[in-house]
């Protein structure tokens, strides 16, 4: 989402990233005719598990110094991200490996509005967060 300086939710986007032949590609055991190995590349179902299920809490919000991620019904195999960005899209926090459940200090952040990025696996959820004092 994207937000103008008073906090208004202006736009949004959705960025959606498949993996290239030569990072996932499946050959087959045989050659064809003219010697050459066949690459399928992997279906959804390849990659991702079924039971995506998980969710993701943010509490509280607003805040005052520190939020808590909590993301709950995903395999443990999957890495948490939290990336924390000013409304002009500044990066202002990141923990590219954060513990499921756990608090994130963001005291040294003015008071304002801010937007929330949680990366867990390869799905990427969007929070708008409020800092107050």
């Amino acid at each position: 989402f994207t937000y103008d300086l008073n906090g208004n939710r202006t736009g949004r986007s959705l960025t959606v990233m498949r993996a290239s032949a030569k990072d996932f590609a499946f050959f087959d055991d045989e050659s064809d005719a003219k010697g050459e190995a066949t690459a399928h590349l992997p279906t959804d179902e390849d990659i991702l598990p079924d039971d995506l299920s998980g969710s993701i809490r943010i509490y509280p919000n607003p805040f005052s110094s520190t939020i808590v991620v909590d993301t709950e019904g995903y395999p443990n195999s999957f890495v948490v991200g939290v990336e924390v960005f000013s409304i002009d899209g500044r990066l202002m926090y990141r923990d590219d490996n954060h513990a499921r459940g756990g608090s994130v200090d963001l005291s040294r952040l003015q008071e304002g509005i801010y937007v929330l990025r949680v990366t867990i696996g390869p799905e990427r959820s969007v929070f708008r967060i409020v800092k107050t004092y």
